[in-house]
């Protein structure tokens, strides 16, 4: 290797490392699911959202709950015990479409709309639940994994519901939310309450040091101080064009470290999954958003996957949209990654299979 190269390789290594130590400030100290008090109106309802949340008697067959893909220990990201960088269904040889994302700070994502930058030729898509955008509604976001066959594989709204109503919890739940007329009527009042508790404070810590920092009971190491110039600087790393922050903001929700915005990062596919197996599937993200208010389905929003925040805990699991990334470097896409920050409820990159993206939900 010659000099230059040797100098941009060392400096390239030093930016990374400096990135890395502020990268590591927004990690949470993470919520656990035994005993943390919830914070939100009406705090019964959370308490029970969370109770759900845990519940494995609700897939197909039992055993699978919401919490074994979005796991506390990982930031509520995770893989459900599989190693080919998705999570594993509740069914055997069944696996996730995309990899988990993370569902802390949910309450920071807006709806699904359209923004127009002041200098771009078109507008893009930005927010809404899931790596493509495509539902609003946090009792959507609990439905449709219950009813995903890949996923937590019940039939039907009746199959489900009946566990609803069979369940430890049934009578709580009518105490919280009323009377359940139906399978509709009890798929909704589960939805109600697991939005309640992912919407609670429990959900929404915001316990880094850089949370402390901004709201000066901290300060930053030298090292922490560089790699967050670094991270601000448009010469140099940029990542703040898309991974919003604020840190002149005493206000940690002002800094969720995503502008929740549609990119299509072009990583290979991941030839582990099982829909990569047919050579003319591909995952086309954004584009697949099923919604009559907001057309998507141009070519350009194809393979467009929301930017996750950089969040979560230092055990989440390694991920650009597939986990295929981390598998080009090492053995294991599920290897867990360097802290992230801490913030907005995503934690890794969607898994896709896009013709310019990879994996994965």
């Amino acid at each position: 290797m010659n000099r230059f190269a040797s100098v941009v390789v060392i400096g390239v290594v030093g930016t990374l490392a400096s990135v890395g130590a502020f990268a590591s400030l927004r990690v949470a100290r993470a919520p656990s699911h035994e005993g943390a008090e919830t914070t939100s109106e009406p705090p019964a309802l959370a308490a029970l959202g969370k109770r759900i949340f845990f519940d494995a008697s609700l897939s197909e067959p039992a055993g699978t709950s919401c919490a074994s893909c979005h796991d506390a220990t990982r930031g509520y990201a995770g893989n459900h015990g599989s190693s080919i960088g998705v999570a594993l269904g509740s069914a055997p040889d069944h696996v996730a479409k995309r990899n988990t994302p993370s569902v802390l700070y949910l309450g920071l994502i807006h709806r699904f709309h359209f923004h127009w930058e002041e200098d771009a030729p078109l507008p893009d898509g930005v927010g809404g639940f899931f790596w493509d955008g495509r539902t609003d509604s946090l009792a959507d976001l609990t439905r449709q994994p219950l009813l995903n066959a890949d996923e937590m594989g019940n039939r039907d709204v009746t199959q489900l519901a009946h566990k609803i109503t069979a369940s430890a919890f049934a009578v709580d739940l009518r105490r919280a939310v009323g009377p359940i007329d139906g399978p509709e009527s009890a798929v909704n009042a589960i939805g109600k309450a697991v939005e309640a508790f992912l919407l609670s404070e429990e959900m929404s810590p915001f316990t880094s040091k850089y949370d402390d920092v901004i709201r000066h009971r901290a300060a930053f190491t030298a090292d922490e101080a560089r790699g967050l110039a670094l991270f601000k600087n448009p010469a140099k790393g940029n990542c703040v064009s898309c991974h919003k922050m604020n840190d002149s903001i005493p206000d940690p929700a002002r800094s969720p470290f995503s502008d929740f915005g549609f990119e299509t990062v072009g990583v290979p596919r991941n030839a582990r999954l099982p829909a990569n197996h047919d050579p003319k599937y591909f995952d086309l993200g954004l584009c697949e958003h099923a919604d009559a208010r907001h057309q998507t389905s141009d070519a350009r929003f194809c393979g467009a996957f929301r930017t996750p925040s950089l969040a979560t805990s230092p055990s989440a699991p390694r991920s650009c949209t597939t986990a295929r990334s981390r598998a080009s470097a090492t053995s294991s896409p599920s290897t867990p990654r360097a802290p992230p920050i801490r913030s907005a409820g995503t934690a890794p990159r969607p898994t896709t299979t896009s013709p310019r993206s990879t994996a994965g939900t």
